[in-house]
């Protein structure tokens, strides 16, 4: 029987072919075979708060499940403040909106940058970095929630083991303003940014069966395929180094359905649209919690997590910012 770990982001991640999905608060699922060796993976993200913690529950041992957050690696140890803009920069490594970098966070101090390479000002964004790792099998629910101290949590992920099924379901909520990126996105002669279209999720240790591959017509620019899986084998003269496994999703081109990277396929799927915050904890706590058929403490601690997916998706719609996450790189 082919068993399967799920993982779920907000449709702003992985928005598909449908329309403006980020907008109409979907969720999105990435599905994966449970046999992989991959107990880890690291995401990046970027974000209108800087001001970043994250907490982490599970059923009762909280040791079993841990996350880290912090800047991108392209700024470590450091939160940079980029401008947000809204037009392509001259040159063609770059599409839609954009990040550069900016002197401060200081609105007036950064629309000069956006202008210098051919945009607008629309924001000021943190480039941000989640890594995860859940301890199996005595995990059975739980999850994470990025928090900002200013403005509650703007990224959640819940996790949730079916027994019966050795599934595990991961689902997740970004936050208005939240942009999917890659961990080390590409920088121009200009210093800008692509904002980013592309999601991108990075497995640990390197799994044999993982191979490279590519799906659909590379988009111009920054000329990349709607989906690529690529991998590092473990470089055997760097102790404790296991390689790793990416996957990257152009997230307004991507079809829906099957993927292979080698041996191992994934799935993307795209959940119904979600009309509010009850609607939403209805639908969550029914497909990640009763339909995982957990009981006692793992379903109380599954339900919990699901509000603070909810929270994520629906609790900042009015954001200052002017960016809303239904255009370009969100």
């Amino acid at each position: 029987m082919t068993t399967h770990v799920r993982f779920a982001l907000a449709s702003a991640l992985i928005a598909a072919t449908t329309a403006a999905s980020g907008c109409n608060q979907s969720i999105s699922r990435l599905s994966i075979p449970s046999n992989v060796v991959w107990n880890k993976v690291i995401t990046g993200f970027s974000s209108p708060y800087n001001d970043l913690s994250v907490v982490a529950h599970s059923n009762g041992h909280d040791s079993l499940i841990h996350a880290t957050v912090g800047p991108n690696d392209f700024d470590a140890p450091d939160w940079i403040p980029y401008g947000y803009c809204s037009t392509p920069p001259p040159d063609t490594n770059h599409q839609g909106a954009f990040l550069v970098a900016c002197p401060s966070a200081d609105r007036a101090q950064c629309a000069p940058a956006c202008a210098s390479s051919g945009g607008t000002l629309n924001g000021i964004r943190y480039l941000g970095q989640l890594g995860i790792k859940i301890d199996r099998p005595a995990f059975k629910s739980g999850g994470i929630a990025v928090q900002s101290a200013s403005h509650g949590t703007i990224y959640a992920l819940t996790f949730s083991v079916n027994d019966s099924t050795n599934n595990v379901l991961m689902a997740g909520g970004v936050s208005k303003g939240v942009i999917p990126s890659r961990l080390k996105p590409p920088n121009s002669t200009q210093g800008a940014l692509a904002a980013d279209a592309y999601a991108f999720f990075d497995f640990l240790p390197h799994d044999p069966g993982f191979a490279n591959a590519e799906y659909g017509v590379p988009v111009n620019p920054p000329f990349l395929p709607t989906v690529q899986c690529s991998t590092t084998l473990p470089n055997p003269n760097v102790p404790g180094d296991g390689g790793d496994d990416g996957i990257l999703i152009r997230s307004d081109a991507t079809t829906l359905g099957t993927y292979a990277c080698g041996s191992i396929n994934f799935n993307l799927s795209l959940s119904r649209h979600l009309d509010d915050m009850e609607d939403c904890v209805e639908e969550a706590t029914k497909i990640h919690c009763k339909n995982q058929g957990l009981v006692g403490q793992a379903r109380e601690v599954c339900n919990a997590e699901q509000v603070n997916l909810c929270k994520a998706l629906f609790g900042h719609q009015n954001h200052a910012d002017d960016s809303d996450g239904c255009h370009n790189g969100d």
